[in-house]
């Protein structure tokens, strides 16, 4: 990423593209933007010539650059696992499963690790808390509405 003005003949040496320093239709945020297609085509050329990997050792300390991975690399990310990222949770009929752990943690609090309930396995509670009595929501299975 060449957040400043700087990076952009770096990683154009970088890449074993000087000349595209000096192109007109690049020299630019502006210009780069407005040939962003002609931009990527370029740089997709020239990075194909290596792995991510090698790139990121390429560029290590002169271009800020960083992987775009796909889902299963992300969630399989050192980082994200060292943060905590990803919750193995138990399931209480099938195997368990994993899911993104919550993106917004309050210090002191653990937000709840646990599937969605069953269909039907909270029906009760919440009848009763909207004021239903047993009577009436054992009336409503019956006759077939729960």
């Amino acid at each position: 990423m060449c957040n400043k003005e700087k990076f952009w003949p770096i990683l154009c040496d970088l890449i074993g593209r000087p000349d595209l320093a000096n192109d007109p239709r690049f020299r630019t945020f502006k210009e780069r933007f407005a040939n962003r297609d002609q931009v990527t085509a370029t740089l997709d050329a020239a990075l194909e010539g290596r792995t991510t990997v090698e790139w990121l050792e390429h560029f290590a300390g002169r271009v800020p650059a960083a992987p775009v991975n796909d889902i299963a690399s992300a969630l399989n990310n050192p980082f994200v696992r060292e943060q905590g990222g990803v919750w193995n949770i138990p399931h209480p009929t099938r195997r368990d499963f994993k899911m993104l752990a919550a993106p917004i943690r309050c210090p002191g609090e653990e937000p709840p690790k646990m599937p969605a309930p069953r269909l039907g396995q909270d029906t009760d509670a919440i009848l009763l808390n909207c004021g239903f009595s047993q009577e009436r929501i054992e009336g409503l299975r019956r006759v077939g509405v729960i």
